[in-house]
């Protein structure tokens, strides 16, 4: 996670601050493959160790994040647009 929203993220941001709706695909695949990828390498973690049961659990975010994901697309919310303004605006 750390990989693909701090160092591709910084070497596409250029792209992925623009206005438009391919910055805003691309921004929201991106956070969505991410946060999913995340979530999945958990599982695997959890999976392994042999007292533990339903560790599928682990896996119900990544529905939730497929289905959010369309709806924040079609709304035009640029997830890096957002974290961007976070890191760099001055608050008082």
């Amino acid at each position: 996670m750390f990989v693909m929203l701090y160092v591709i993220h910084y070497f596409l941001s250029p792209l992925l601050v623009a206005h438009g709706f391919i910055p805003v695909l691309l921004s929201n695949l991106l956070f969505m493959v991410a946060a999913s990828y995340y979530h999945y390498l958990n599982f695997l973690g959890y999976d392994v160790l042999p007292f533990l049961e339903r560790t599928t659990f682990f896996l119900y975010p990544i529905g939730v994040i497929i289905v959010l994901s369309p709806i924040l697309i079609l709304c035009g919310f640029s997830p890096s647009r957002y974290f961007m303004n976070m890191y760099f605006s001055q608050w008082l």
